[in-house]
């Protein structure tokens, strides 16, 4: 069986919670087992880029606020990303995400913009490909 380990960089504790589970069920229902999808929760820049650089991730997902920087380190390390962005983020910035860091997606950080079946779409979609 594969395992999966994903880092998620965020300071708010029930979002993080909720994206945890929304994964977890997400994965089971194509044929992971809940005991092979690992979660790092890092809320801290220096700690996050040690994770980066020392695990062998299979996804990150960072909210942009904590750390621009981070999403160019998981770039260099060849890890998917999904960025979590606020809504004043400019065209640049993003286009940069993309086409610097092909970022695999970006989704909104207020959480009433946040659209949840878009971010399991893309969720799977690293996945569902994968051996299980």
């Amino acid at each position: 069986m594969i395992s999966i380990k994903i880092l998620i960089i965020d300071a708010d504790v029930s979002w993080v919670n909720i994206l945890k589970s929304e994964i977890t069920k997400a994965l089971t229902n194509i044929g992971f087992s809940s005991k092979y999808i690992n979660f790092i929760v890092e809320e801290d820049y220096q700690k996050a880029y040690e994770k980066i650089t020392q695990e062998d991730l299979d996804l990150v997902i960072i909210n942009l606020i904590i750390g621009k920087p981070l999403i160019k380190k998981a770039y260099d390390a060849k890890i998917k990303t999904i960025v979590f962005v606020p809504n004043d983020v400019g065209f640049k910035e993003m286009r940069d995400l993309f086409v610097k860091y092909h970022v695999c997606d970006v989704f909104s950080n207020i959480k009433e913009d946040f659209i949840l079946d878009d971010f399991i779409y893309t969720i799977l979609q690293f996945f569902q490909t994968e051996p299980l």
